[in-house]
């Protein structure tokens, strides 16, 4: 994926979100390889992430409230998980999701 075509889907995300989902669309990354990727005070709000490499991404002000974070490789810095055998725990500083089950702050 290109800097542009995320620049694409993420003005698209936020008038979605900005729309009530009226106009625009909701951001799909699904297993998209986002790292080292530019993400730095993105809406990523309710955004489907599932299986996403978030790897040395700059989310610093990132809002990832909702986000579908399942499987997500995170950042280490706003979103960290852990891979113990069979089971996959995602966490940001207000949500802890342990396949899909989710515990929110």
């Amino acid at each position: 994926m290109t800097q542009d075509e995320l620049k694409t889907i993420l003005a698209d995300h936020k008038l979605w979100f900005d729309t009530d989902g009226e106009k625009g669309k909701r951001a799909n990354l699904r297993g998209a390889n986002l790292s080292d990727a530019g993400l730095r005070d993105a809406n990523l709000s309710d955004a489907g992430l599932r299986g996403a490499n978030l790897s040395d991404a700059d989310l610093e002000g990132a809002n990832l409230r909702g986000a579908d974070l399942f499987d997500t490789a995170g950042n280490l810095a706003e979103i960290k998980s852990l891979h113990i055998d069979t089971y996959v725990a995602t966490y940001t500083a207000d949500r802890l999701q342990i396949g899909r089950q989710i515990a929110r702050k």
